[in-house]
């Protein structure tokens, strides 16, 4: 954004949300509870602060949220985190939305005044290092060559996400399959409750090929989970937006997902597999299917469809266009 030609200047800064800065034309919100330093839950004191700062930023500038929620999920929920999506969706001018779907529930949720808003396809990840072979990606991983292998990457937010993984593993069938987890679990309040839930997990997948591999992944690291994958699975439930999607994309990967929200909208629009999060054996199907699909060469189509409609140039563009409107 800061080398588009439009712009003259941005400014990634919460301290100049709350401070002001009359030479704004601008104000572009992301997720509501990074509004407070830390994502620190509100307070009633805390959301009448909020709110005298969105009106004096209503009378010098353009409000533009980027819907990812509906509503706050996991531990960040209850009736003052409901206030602060509620306030900042309200005060917005405009709202940008990744798909279709995000605008109906929305409208669904909140009765908000007439606005401006527009459809924004999440950016691919083109900037990642993308460098290994399958065959390199898989030695360092310890993965068979011929193996049939989803890999979940990423943070897990609940222990039924696990559930729905170990399941749709377990329900698979393929002689050849293998699933590997990498990421971490966001859901233990404390280390011990952390060690204890990987241990648990652990045991409960002893006896099928799931592997874990816990921890945060510097960028030269993605490539490897990414590349060794046939196919990305997002083990989400009540799910709106992933960025798993444009990631398996942008790695030429077949993405298997909830078909919930804007990611079983995108994935049903470009012909990767889809399931019922409720239904274990449905994400066993998505997996086979996912498999099969790679094999295909369906994940280079994924490939082209992020290059073409999720290229930063043209998510840029359409940002600053929108930006403009008055």
């Amino acid at each position: 954004m800061e080398e588009h030609e439009d712009v003259d200047r941005v400014r990634h800064d919460l301290e100049a949300f709350w401070a002001g800065d009359p030479d704004m034309d601008v104000v572009h919100l992301q997720w509501p509870g990074a509004l407070f330093e830390n994502w620190q839950a509100p307070t009633e004191e805390s959301l009448v602060r909020l709110r005298d700062q969105l009106e004096y930023w209503d009378r010098t500038a353009r409000i533009v949220t980027t819907v990812h929620n509906i509503r706050a999920h996991g531990r960040s929920r209850g009736p003052l985190h409901d206030e602060l999506y509620r306030l900042v969706y309200e005060a917005s001018d405009g709202l940008i939305h990744m798909g279709t779907v995000s605008r109906d529930l929305l409208h669904e949720e909140y009765s908000l005044p007439e606005k401006e808003e527009v459809i924004i396809p999440h950016g691919w990840y083109d900037t990642l290092p993308n460098e290994v072979s399958r065959k390199q990606a898989r030695r360092e991983l310890g993965v068979p060559e011929q193996a049939a292998l989803a890999v979940v990457f990423g943070a897990l937010r609940s222990p039924d996400e696990v559930t729905l993984i170990r399941e749709g593993v377990r329900n698979w069938k393929n002689s050849r399959k293998r699933g590997f987890i990498a990421g971490r679990f966001t859901w233990p309040e404390n280390r011990l409750h952390d060690w204890a839930a990987k241990k648990y997990h652990r045991l409960r997948t002893l006896f099928l090929p799931v592997s874990f591999r816990f921890g945060r992944f510097a960028n030269s690291r993605i490539q490897y989970f990414l590349r060794a994958a046939d196919v990305l699975l997002i083990p989400r439930r009540r799910i709106l937006n992933s960025g798993g999607v444009p990631l398996g994309f942008t790695f030429g990967r077949v993405v298997a997902g909830p078909n919930e929200g804007v990611v079983g909208e995108i994935l049903g629009d470009t012909g990767n597999p889809t399931f019922d999060p409720n239904v274990p054996s449905s994400v066993a199907v998505a997996l086979q299917k996912g498999v099969e699909l790679q094999r295909d060469g369906h994940g280079e189509s994924n490939w082209t469809y992020a290059a073409r409609k999720m290229n930063w140039g043209s998510v840029a563009d359409q940002h600053i266009s929108f930006y403009a409107r008055r």
